[in-house]
Order: structure tokens, then C-alpha cells, then sequence
């Protein structure tokens, strides 16, 4: 039952707000994502990157929450539905069932590249 409540509270959000200095897979952004949540990301963390070139969300640096929290207030519409769109899409390529397949791949293409010719 807790699960559906914040499921659902991830569906019903304008944005995720993810400020950490440091994460190594960050499980609660890639949840928000995959629901289509854009995120507000510090532009400390790896995942900042994605977020920004993909269009999934905000990025600030130390001291600039403010001015993009301005920016998230003043988006249009259409640029929240498209970072909605691009949330999911980020999500995705992180899917662990993606993910195997990318690793399945470039073993195999290894294996192929390793066979004496």
C-alpha cells in the first residue's frame, strides 16, 4: 500500500527535486523519471548530464537553485509535457532489462573480435 502512495505521488508531481552532492545509481530519480516527473538535479552528481541532455529536467549549480526553481515556475505547458516525455525516455535506456542487453551485446561482440579468424 505505501508502494501505490508514492507511486502515485511521483505521478501526480510537477517536478522531482533531487539535490544530492554524490549518487552512484539514484534509484528515486530514475522511479520519478520512468513515471515522467522532470527532476531539478544538482549539477554535482553524474546524473546531471543525462538529465540536461536529454531535456528530462532542470540542472543547477551550488548556489543557483533559485534561479532555475524560477525557470520550472515560468515553463510553458508544452516544455513540462515535453520534459515529461523525455523523463520516460531517459528512464528507459536505464531499464535493467536494457541494460542486460547492452552488456549481452558487447560480450558477444567481444567473443566474435577474441575467435582466432
Amino acid at each position: 500500500r505505501h508502494r501505490a502512495t508514492v507511486h502515485q505521488a511521483m505521478v501526480a508531481a510537477d517536478v522531482m527535486a533531487f539535490a544530492s552532492r554524490w549518487e552512484g545509481q539514484p534509484m528515486a530519480l530514475l522511479e520519478a523519471l520512468s513515471v515522467g516527473t522532470p527532476a531539478v538535479v544538482s549539477a554535482a552528481v553524474e546524473s546531471a548530464v543525462g538529465v540536461a541532455a536529454s531535456g528530462a529536467g532542470w540542472c543547477f549549480s551550488q548556489g543557483g537553485l533559485g534561479a532555475v526553481m524560477q525557470q520550472v515556475a515560468v515553463a510553458s505547458p508544452s516544455e513540462h509535457d515535453a520534459k515529461r516525455s523525455a523523463a520516460r525516455r531517459l528512464a528507459a535506456r536505464h531499464d535493467w532489462a536494457v541494460i542486460a542487453r547492452r552488456y549481452e551485446s558487447a560480450y558477444a561482440a567481444a567473443l566474435d573480435d577474441a575467435r582466432p579468424g
